[in-house]
């Protein structure tokens, strides 16, 4: 952790040196500016007394000098903003590795109290797995990461190949860097991509393709023809007037339709330009693992090339912004019924493009995503890689952790679930590390399956569903009590143990909401049911009466406890995981400490 933090330091103190200079740089180009616009006048004036012309040229060569240091200065802002995003993604890095993630987003737009496991667990939310993971520089990319976490199963299928992109990923520090660094200098938002979407599925504005064509061929050639002869004195000028006019009047038919798309379009280059850097720095790493490399022969070829695609994109748009030049849109317009052929060509371009882009946007998010999973795994080399065992053991972990618990701070235990089957019961005291230890379990268990490292010292497991019961609540607006809220989702996970997906279900506390001998009850008879459907999971209870089930199902039913120490009135925590049932509770001594009862 130290390297890292030594690295993160470094590098926050070098791109904040490069920071100063750009900042420096833009002042000084910005004074050149106004000493040469100053000089440009000074010159002017007393070239005046001798010639027009070496005013002229005067002008000309301070102009030139002018855009030339604009240019400079558009490009000084560039990098100025660039090495601020690096330096602060390497100051929000060394925040995170002392606990700190307030500088990451919470991902609280994916919270879902009814997911099968996502809200129990804290995959969402402050001081949640998301926000101890994301880095994206995209809604895109965001998007991806919370799916993969809300459904890591569906991603065991290439289970090898990811985790080797992981890994391979997570050495490339710089590069996953600047990749965010790029990505975030120009956000491409949810609402801008679903208008680029409404607009590639747009009907097009020439329903008669061909007519128009026809019309934009003869009536610019008809101009020219006339204004040809009219230079030459063949004709007179007023032919070539007419003609001049008649395409303006064509043109105003459509104007406000073209003014439309030449607005929107200016506004949807911006996102692509995004995708364009994005992917150029994608193109240029040296990937070697087939899942990387499978992602960068998409995104360099096909039957349209994304690069070639947008390049020829902006050169349309450049094309088109000529309108925006009042004389020149007029002129254009007047000979060569410059718009239609700008909008004949973004048609073209929409008609070859459109299936191919969402691909594009999805392929950034997935190199998105996997920025975030190599980040992490980066930043905690003492994890290991899951080893997956499709038809041997269910699940055996040696020094498990809750990798969002400061390492300090954390308790690592070895847990077992040999075979499907098999049910943990946990029993524990209030407060002896019950719930954090299933939260445990089922984070490392997303983590596993998404291909990143897991808080363990070694961990081997099977791909599975997860399932999960452990912060029920009541709802007003539904009018559902706490406890019916409670069976609906006992009988969901009823339900899920009939499919025929392999199922891993954690049960916290279950029946809370009914008295003690009637939940004792209920909570057997539902474990029994369980049992007869072969389900596979943990159940953490207060209910120690649930231990003896070992006797009855001694192949299928495993006890496993948290001790709590209690030396007088006072008491500790080990929060250490041990074989059998726990033989100490602590209710009545809290509330004496806390001086609720004598």
């Amino acid at each position: 952790m130290e390297e890292r933090k030594l690295f993160y330091t470094s590098q926050s103190n070098k791109f904040a040196d490069l920071l100063r200079s750009a900042r420096k740089r833009i002042n000084l180009l910005g004074l050149l500016r106004l000493l040469i616009f100053i000089a440009a006048i000074g010159i002017s004036i007393f070239l005046t007394r001798y010639s027009a012309l070496a005013v002229v040229a005067a002008l000309l060569a301070a102009a030139s000098l002018f855009l030339y240091m604009v240019r400079l200065y558009v490009k000084a802002s560039w990098e100025k903003d660039y090495w601020f995003n690096l330096m602060t993604i390497n100051e929000n890095e060394l925040k995170g590795l002392d606990g700190d993630y307030s500088s990451f987003n919470t991902g609280n737009e994916f919270t879902d109290p009814d997911h099968d496991f996502s809200f129990d667990i804290d995959l969402f939310g402050k001081n949640s797995l998301f926000q101890f993971l994301d880095r994206t520089c995209s809604e895109a990319g965001r998007e991806m990461l919370a799916g993969w976490l809300k459904d890591p199963y569906t991603l065991s299928g290439d289970y090898k190949v990811r985790s080797e992109s992981v890994r391979e990923m997570a050495e490339r520090v710089e590069w996953r860097q600047q990749f965010i660094a790029k990505g975030i200098m120009n956000q491409t938002t949810y609402q801008e991509r679903r208008r680029l979407e409404e607009w590639l599925n747009e009907e097009p504005m020439f329903r008669n393709w061909l007519a128009v064509r026809v019309i934009t061929i003869v009536f610019p050639a008809i101009s020219i023809i006339f204004l040809v002869l009219a230079i030459t004195g063949v004709t007179a000028y007023s032919a070539f007037i007419f003609s001049f006019l008649v395409n303006l009047l064509v043109l105003s038919f459509r104007l406000k339709k073209i003014n439309r798309i030449h607005s929107l379009v200016s506004r949807q280059y911006r996102s692509l330009n995004t995708v364009k850097g994005l992917i150029e720095h994608y193109k240029g790493a040296e990937f070697r693992s087939e899942y990387l490399c499978n992602l960068r022969e998409r995104l360099s070829s096909g039957r349209i090339p994304p690069l070639d695609s947008i390049g020829r994109l902006a050169s349309i748009i450049k094309e088109f912004d000529f309108r925006l030049n009042m004389v020149t849109g007029v002129l254009l317009n007047g000979v060569l019924l410059w718009d239609f052929h700008s909008v004949l060509n973004l048609e073209k371009w929409k008609r070859d493009v459109k299936e191919l882009i969402p691909g594009w946007f999805n392929d950034l998010a997935v190199i998105d995503a996997l920025v975030s999973l190599s980040n992490y795994a980066y930043n905690n080399p003492g994890y290991t890689y899951p080893v997956l065992t499709p038809t041997g053991q269910f699940l055996s972990c040696d020094g498990l952790g809750h990798p969002l618990i400061m390492e300090k701070d954390r308790v690592v235990n070895s847990f077992r679930i040999e075979n499907r089957g098999v049910i943990n019961i946990i029993t524990g005291a209030n407060m002896a590390g019950k719930s954090t230890f299933l939260r445990t379990v089922a984070i490392n268990m997303v983590l596993a399956m998404t291909g990143a490292p897991v808080c363990a010292r070694e961990y081997r497991f099977r791909p599975v569903k997860i399932f999960s019961s452990m912060r029920t609540s009541d709802s007003l607006s539904e009018k559902e009590s706490y406890f019916y809220a409670e069976l609906k989702r006992l009988k969901r996970l009823k339900e899920k143990t009939e499919n025929t997906e392999p199922l891993f279900f954690i049960l916290d506390e279950i029946l809370k909401g009914t008295n003690s001998q009637d939940k004792s009850e209920g909570s057997k008879m539902f474990i029994e049911k369980l049992l007869r459907a072969r389900a596979t999971g943990i159940i953490a209870t207060h209910d120690v009466s649930l231990g003896a089930l070992e006797h009855e199902y001694p192949q299928s039913i495993k006890n496993s406890c948290f001790e709590i120490v209690i030396e007088d009135d006072s008491i500790s925590f080990d929060y250490i995981l041990r074989d059998g049932i726990t033989t100490r509770m602590n209710a009545a001594i809290l509330m004496r400490q806390q001086g609720i009862i004598d």
